[in-house]
Parts: structure tokens; C-alpha cells; sequence
């Protein structure tokens, strides 16, 4: 009939519409911590955002926190990235909601360290990223 063909024609329009926000659940949160963990030391702020939602709270050192699309979030970790190598990260504190690790660095022949701090939900699909705190010392 008419109707059950209009109904085979919007699932897929619905199913295009919201399949590009591309958010990785985790089951395990120790399996997103140990994703975030290699994106962080390859700077892939992409990777990092991976299992983040539509929307991110980040506060990276003295710059006010706030709320960011992932786009937005991308960008703000890229910047950070810009201009530094990463000697180590890795989380040294792990629960099921979060992850505190310790970052190691170089910027310009000095070298630095901080503390970078990600916080999860448990979402319907599993865990979600929802925040992310970078302290440079």
C-alpha cells in the first residue's frame, strides 16, 4: 500500500539525518580511557572526541570553561596541540566515570608538564565523554 511505501521511505531519511554525529559508545569505560589515552599522545583531537556527544564542557588552564560542539572542541584541542610534542601521557587514576592522567610535554626546547582530567556519563548506548580539564604546571 501508499502508506507502508512513505514508511520504507522516511526510515532511511531519519536513519541520513542522524547518522553523521558519528559518537562512539563505549561498553567498558577502560576501553574508552585506553582509546583517549592513545589519541591524546597523538594529538588526535578527533580520536579524543570520539566518544563525546553533541557537545563537550572543556576547560583547558586558565581559559574560561564552557560548553562546545564537537567541532568547536576539535578545534580548542588542536590549538593546545599547536606547538607542543608530547613526551608521555597517560592516565593514572581510572574509574568508571573518570580518568585523571599526567602529560608530559615539550614547547620550544622547554619542557612542562600537567594534569589532564576526562569525565563520562552513562548514556543509553553506554559511556559518553562529556568533559575534559587540561592543568599545564
Amino acid at each position: 500500500s501508499r502508506e507502508m511505501n512513505l514508511k520504507f521511505l522516511v526510515l532511511p531519511v531519519l536513519l541520513a539525518l542522524f547518522l553523521p554525529c558519528r559518537t562512539s559508545f563505549s561498553a567498558l569505560p577502560e576501553a574508552m580511557w585506553g582509546s583517549i589515552e592513545q589519541a591524546w599522545r597523538a594529538h588526535d583531537a578527533a580520536g579524543i572526541l570520539a566518544y563525546a556527544g553533541s557537545s563537550v564542557r572543556i576547560q583547558i588552564n586558565d581559559r574560561e570553561p564552557g560548553n562546545y560542539s564537537r567541532e568547536q572542541a576539535q578545534a580548542i584541542l588542536q590549538d593546545y596541540f599547536s606547538g607542543i610534542q608530547t613526551v608521555s601521557f597517560a592516565f593514572r587514576d581510572k574509574s568508571q566515570r573518570v580518568a585523571t592522567g599526567d602529560h608530559r610535554w615539550q614547547r620550544g626546547g622547554r619542557a612542562g608538564a600537567g594534569t589532564v582530567t576526562v569525565i563520562s556519563e552513562q548514556a543509553s548506548g553506554g559511556w559518553v565523554l562529556t568533559e575534559i580539564y587540561v592543568r599545564d604546571g
